[in-house]
């Protein structure tokens, strides 16, 4: 995070967090994917009197923007082609973006009449998000493991364990969050 000339502590970069869910209940596993996205905003350079390094920081984050609004463009309006290739931002979004999933969008704004541009562009990202209508799909399936896959399996589980017992009997909080990747995560 950096401080400018509209914001005293704006982020750098773009925040992605992919969370596995795996359960297993009556004899079926169920695998379940999250994606948490917090989209750096973009920044209009003259206005947030940045330079150097975080000038270059501005242009690549608006950069990736740009692309994503232009994916969010073609997928309203049902084009043939969808240019999520054209960062990697929009790459790691296909999956959210195509179809294959549920998703879930906020747009935050800020009141003060200084921000009044920017509210504006995200309002106007929001409606376009709208306007991108998918219907995701269900993947489902059942494959069961051999006994030699599950002997595996129960073997490398009582070792993770003993590490774990290990790294408790060295006095490693193993139990909970490093106290950096909560709060200060994206510092």
């Amino acid at each position: 995070a950096v401080g400018h000339a509209l914001n005293a502590r704006s982020s750098r970069s773009h925040c992605l967090v992919h969370l596995y869910c795996v359960e297993k209940a009556r004899g079926q596993v169920t695998k379940k994917q999250l994606l948490f996205v917090d989209l750096a905003g973009s920044e209009r350079i003259l206005k947030s009197g940045v330079e150097g390094v975080a000038a270059t920081q501005a242009m690549a984050i608006n950069s990736s923007l740009t692309a994503l609004g232009k994916v969010i463009r073609a997928l309203g309006s049902n084009a043939k082609h969808v240019p999520y290739r054209d960062s990697m931002l929009t790459m790691l979004l296909r999956n959210s973006l195509d179809g294959r999933a549920t998703t879930s969008v906020v747009i935050n704004v800020a009141s003060e009449p200084q921000h009044h541009e920017e509210s504006l562009c995200s309002l106007e990202f929001g409606e376009r998000m709208a306007g991108v209508q998918q219907v995701s799909t269900r993947v489902t399936g059942q494959r069961v493991l051999a006994g030699p896959e599950v002997e595996a399996l129960r073997k490398e589980l009582h070792v993770l364990r003993s590490d774990i017992v290990e790294m408790q009997a060295e006095g490693l909080d193993i139990g909970d969050f490093s106290p950096d990747a909560v709060e200060g995560g994206r510092e």
